[in-house]
């Protein structure tokens, strides 16, 4: 009777550590998702904090603050999209090329666009703020390869278990 007790005990001690093993295994994969998902769209918005940029340069005003702020706007954009093409090489191979590929088709999209913006007049009415640059200033390429890229990194996100991740 004293060792059917014993095994019962070990038994249930065992079937705790399994239960609190997998709980922590699925804890931290729902945790690793999350992380990569904010990762993912802090990524994703950079991308379109630069796709705006145009916009942005050709609704300034004629003062050097202006200038100023956006020169700034402008190369903290390249910076971050630069940061994130490094962090997602070093924690997700497979998204980082589809994102390197995005920002590459950004950069050719909206750098012309961006010079073209620096070289219009700057707005001196209010009135001159609404100029119709939602068709001057499209990005339509950038537009597929971000859907291309979210397409990867909703994949990748959505990998449930820890284990098919450390595989692949």
């Amino acid at each position: 009777m004293q060792r059917v007790a014993q095994l019962l005990t070990f038994v249930g001690i065992l079937v705790a550590a399994i239960v609190a093993t997998f709980g922590y295994l699925y804890t931290q994969a729902s945790n690793d998702r999350e992380r990569l998902a904010r990762s993912f769209a802090e990524a994703l918005a950079d991308v379109n904090t630069f796709r705006f940029v145009p916009f942005q340069v050709r609704r300034r005003d004629a003062t050097p603050d202006s200038r100023r702020e956006l020169t700034k706007l402008v190369t903290k954009a390249q910076d971050r999209l630069d940061y994130h093409s490094v962090l997602l090489r070093l924690e997700s191979p497979d998204v980082a090329d589809a994102y390197i590929e995005l920002v590459a088709v950004a950069r050719r999209e909206i750098d012309p666009k961006t010079k073209s913006a620096w070289e219009s007049p700057p707005v001196s009415a209010d009135r001159g703020l609404n100029m119709n640059l939602g068709v001057e200033y499209a990005s339509p390429s950038t537009e597929s390869a971000m859907e291309t890229c979210i397409a990867i990194m909703r994949e990748r996100v959505g990998r449930r278990s820890w284990w098919r991740r450390r595989r692949r």
